[in-house]
């Protein structure tokens, strides 16, 4: 009533000690007529007073509403070392984005955090404008850097809990240094998803993950 809904809330994570397992995920139903909003106003109540215990913004990015897609991938935080500057995935993405959009990839969701190196944001503007990526900003309660492990696999998890029913294949798990080529009698496939085809198939086929 007078656009407010009532749903009780599920807590999915919070059971084990890995810091990337520690941050629990409330989940509720929602009205499917405030889809397209951007941002809702949440207030947390007690289950059976209902006494208010507090408010949360939830908001999220509209740009990837569609109902299902093809191929999904998401991106790792990237990061650079100044040691290390041929293994940079701030200066991969741009042509690993190419790569992949060109073999079929529709959609990618590229992960940045606190201490994400601010060029990421100006590579991917223009590709965000287009629709291709939707930038997916979190901010984990634990020091955690981009460059940490337990950083990537709390952005896989959200990856595969975000895409969940909606991308028929998903690449919740790879870096801007990995390409990955299907090459059937060595002659590489113009998309993935014909390569993932023919692979159901059983035909000969041969499959690699390379890194650059």
């Amino acid at each position: 009533q007078d656009g407010k809904h009532r749903a009780p809330m599920h807590k999915w994570g919070g059971d084990t000690d890995a810091a990337y397992k520690s941050f629990m995920a409330f989940r509720c139903d929602w009205p499917q007529a405030t889809t397209h909003q951007p941002c809702h106003s949440i207030v947390v109540q007690e289950g059976e007073t209902h006494a208010d215990r507090g408010i949360v913004q939830a908001c999220q990015e509209t740009g990837i509403l569609r109902e299902s897609y093809n191929l999904v991938a998401c991106v790792q935080p990237v990061y650079e070392k100044v040691d290390h500057l041929e293994h940079s995935g701030i200066l991969k993405l741009p042509q690993w984005i190419e790569y992949n959009a060109m073999h079929g990839v529709e959609q990618f969701l590229v992960y940045t955090m606190p201490g994400s190196d601010p060029r990421i944001f100006e590579i991917i503007d223009p590709y965000v404008k287009s629709g291709l990526v939707a930038q997916v900003h979190v901010e984990p309660a634990a020091d955690l850097r981009p460059d940490d492990s337990s950083a990537q696999q709390l952005t896989a998890n959200d990856c595969l809990y975000r895409m969940k029913h909606r991308a028929l294949w998903l690449m919740p798990f790879i870096d801007a240094d990995e390409y990955l080529s299907f090459s059937p009698g060595g002659v590489r496939e113009t998309s993935f998803l014909e390569g993932i085809s023919q692979l159901l198939s059983m035909q000969r086929h041969k499959v690699s993950l390379t890194e650059q």
